[in-house]
């Protein structure tokens, strides 16, 4: 039995926050099947209990309960060798928010993803595009991306490695970069493998992705430019600064929602805006010029930025300077590089 009690020499405050501390606690049930766990709360007199005999299997299909999935059964993947594990449980859903989306190393929530996410999204895209070309399903002119596979999906992905890489303070975010290849290759192999079992529930999982992309390539036919104001309504969001004088504003462009959150305590409001992106942006060097706009992110970076993508036209930039915040690991850059190809591009 191990007590503890934090000193208040080191902490702002000592108090629990008792909804991360159930969720956490319960987090552990999930990852390990058939292990009880008991929260006894003596400060409001409740108790809690968890057990979860098919682990993220279960979990995923409580916190789903009431929606129509695709599959109505969660996909499953375990895979395991000596030095790395990887269980995952996913399917797509008819709710386009507040989806169950999970990730943990070695049960350690991992609430900024990381490259074991990554390796997540790559690997379902390869597959179902594997999968779509084979069958001819996709229509011409209309390329696949992750994107377009990874809406509406609701996951939780567990993996088990040696000696993890995290980026920044707080630890929420892998960066081991050959987590990304071992991630993507088992899951292309199992899913390609369900999708070729599963063919009449595939080709309904193919259609929701190819409905994804004609939506967003129809979108991408014209950016209309529009006055942004800050708010969590917004897809980018995109806090603003308070000042239109295009030789002193200036738009960061930052890595994820909780570096943003650092950068708008730091930020002078009048001249300083803040834009929260999630993960790494399309790679727009070898893509063509009319579906870079299907990526929500650069969609969200070109309204914001106030310019129409293969249009010379300035009068609408909101922003005098681009500025990029990423980690300064590998993931980092690779952003970074990302968003100067689009720039270039």
């Amino acid at each position: 039995l191990i007590k503890f009690t934090p000193d208040t020499q080191y902490f702002d405050s000592v108090k629990f926050s008792v909804k991360q501390l159930r969720h956490n606690l319960r987090s552990k049930a999930v990852l390990c099947p058939g292990l009880e766990v008991n929260f006894d709360n003596q400060i409001d007199e409740t108790k809690d209990s968890w057990l979860y005999d098919d682990g993220i299997k279960d979990y995923l299909a409580a916190s789903l309960d009431g929606l129509d999935c695709l599959p109505p059964s969660p996909f499953v993947i375990s895979f395991k060798t000596k030095k790395e594990q990887l269980d995952c449980a996913l399917t797509w859903t008819e709710n386009t928010s507040n989806t169950t989306a999970e990730s943990y190393v070695n049960l350690i929530p991992t609430i900024g993803g990381g490259t074991h996410v990554n390796g997540l999204r790559s690997g379902l895209t390869e597959a179902l595009k594997e999968f779509c070309e084979f069958r001819s399903l996709i229509p011409k002119n209309i390329k696949l991306t992750p994107d377009d596979v990874w809406q509406r999906i609701a996951f939780v992905l567990s993996i088990k490695i040696l000696d993890p890489q995290f980026s920044g303070q707080t630890k929420e975010r892998l960066s081991s970069r050959e987590c990304a290849s071992f991630v993507s290759g088992v899951v292309k192999d199992s899913f390609s493998l369900w999708l070729n079992q599963h063919t009449d529930i595939a080709e309904k999982i193919a259609e929701i992705a190819i409905l994804n992309a004609q939506s967003r390539l129809k979108n991408a036919k014209k950016v209309v430019r529009k006055k942004i104001v800050s708010g969590p309504a917004l897809p980018g969001k995109l806090s603003d600064c308070t000042s239109t004088d295009l030789e002193h504003t200036e738009v960061f462009l930052v890595e994820g929602d909780s570096a943003g959150g650092s950068a708008k305590q730091a930020r002078d409001k009048d001249y300083q805006a803040i834009l929260p992106l999630r993960g790494k942006i399309l790679n727009t060097w070898e893509v063509d010029s009319t579906q870079v706009l299907a990526s929500n992110e650069i969609h969200d970076i070109s309204i914001a930025i106030g310019l129409e993508p293969n249009n010379n036209d300035l009068s609408g930039l909101r922003y005098g300077k681009v500025c990029i915040l990423a980690d300064a690991d590998s993931d980092g850059a690779h952003i970074a590089t990302l968003i100067c190809a689009l720039f270039v591009k």
